[in-house]
């Protein structure tokens, strides 16, 4: 005697693209680590990702056009990230007591692991609504490639690695282990 259940395994191709916190996060960390201000000081990371997806998915329905799933795959991560902002000095130095800051980070494009469970309602043949959650684990690196910074009446200054270097600033990269989970609602198109 066994428990045989309407299982279905699915292989699953997903690309999507959000402003997220995977690029603005690595910024804040390399701004940190370089002892640049970071968002606390007014210069805020930004970043975009890319998630190019491959899973493998175990669905279980329940009922009538809903069903359960779990699984997890590979991704690639095409990632950006700049800092940019008005930082306060904390004081006056030279009549100047805040500065606008650009900083261009290159960011490594990344592959990740992720798992993931949630479900879906069929709402049509070809259309299916879902809610899910997944978990996405990968390597951040990224570099500080150039700082400009504007005075005001003073005007502006741009500084390359070279320079940032020879200010004994010499640590110009960073790369940490990351993940993040995030809740994922949409549609799928069924062909």
């Amino acid at each position: 005697m066994g428990l045989n259940l309407p299982v279905g395994v699915d292989v699953l191709l997903s690309v999507g693209r959000s402003s997220d916190e995977w690029s603005a996060l690595a910024s804040e960390d390399l701004m940190n680590e370089l002892g640049l201000p970071g968002a606390s000081a007014g210069a805020a990371p930004d970043g975009t990702a890319t998630e190019i997806a491959l899973s493998a998915i175990a669905s279980l329905p329940v009922m009538d056009g809903v069903k359960l799933y779990a699984g997890g795959g590979v991704g690639y991560y095409i990632l950006d990230a700049d800092i940019s902002g008005t930082v306060d000095l904390g004081g006056t130095f030279w009549g100047i007591s805040q500065v606008d800051v650009d900083a261009d980070l290159d960011m490594e494009n990344s592959i990740g692991f992720h798992v993931l469970f949630g479900a879906a309602y069929r709402l049509m043949e070809q259309l299916e609504l879902f809610a899910e959650f997944r978990y996405a684990m990968l390597t951040l690196e990224g570099s500080l490639e150039s700082v400009s910074v504007d005075a005001g009446v003073w005007g502006g200054m741009s500084f390359d690695q070279d320079a940032l270097q020879a200010m004994g600033i010499t640590d110009l990269s960073t790369e940490e282990d990351y993940a993040q989970g995030m809740l994922r609602v949409g549609a799928n198109l069924l062909f």
